[in-house]
């Protein structure tokens, strides 16, 4: 299976981590009330989350026959006698070729799907945060005591 460092656990987790402070400090307002958001909850229960997920195993699972088949194929033109050294080269040149162009789609794809998920949550979580008086949320596993949960409420938007 391909590897990427790349999951919806990631982005959520950065994205929280990008937007710590979701309301914009004031020097009027005394030290206002935190939030805190479960990224993992929000993952687990959020359905677009989900589809995107399914969306890119999908296309990575798609990106690793293609690169089965092509290295069949690879394996096969290699193994011919009749073929130069030359041809064997652009053969192999022009399957790496096929590969990479399949990979920046899948690449693109997760970056969409990323982009997307991100503008929701983060739409979510700043919406809840005014509507709460909040003056900032931050992720909930570096929060070490206190901070109002809005993991249920931002859910709620996101649906």
């Amino acid at each position: 299976m391909l590897k990427s460092g790349l999951t919806i656990k990631n982005i959520l987790v950065f994205a929280c981590a990008c937007i710590l402070t979701v309301c914009s400090f004031s020097s009027s307002h005394a030290a206002g009330e935190i939030g805190v958001i479960d990224n993992g909850k929000v993952l687990e229960q959020y359905p677009a989350s989900q589809e995107a997920q399914k969306k890119i195993v999908d296309a990575r699972d798609k990106l690793q026959k293609t690169f089965a088949g092509l290295s069949a194929e690879l394996e096969k033109s290699l193994q011919d006698k009749n073929l130069s050294e030359a041809q064997k080269l652009q053969k192999r040149k022009d399957a790496q070729d096929k590969f990479e162009v399949e990979k920046k789609k899948v690449d693109e794809l997760v970056s969409s799907l990323r982009t997307d998920l991100e503008g929701k949550i983060i739409k979510a979580i700043n919406e809840e945060a005014k509507a709460q008086g909040l003056q900032a949320v931050i992720a909930k596993n570096v929060m070490f005591y206190g901070g109002k949960d809005i993991t249920d409420a931002v859910l709620k938007r996101l649906k």
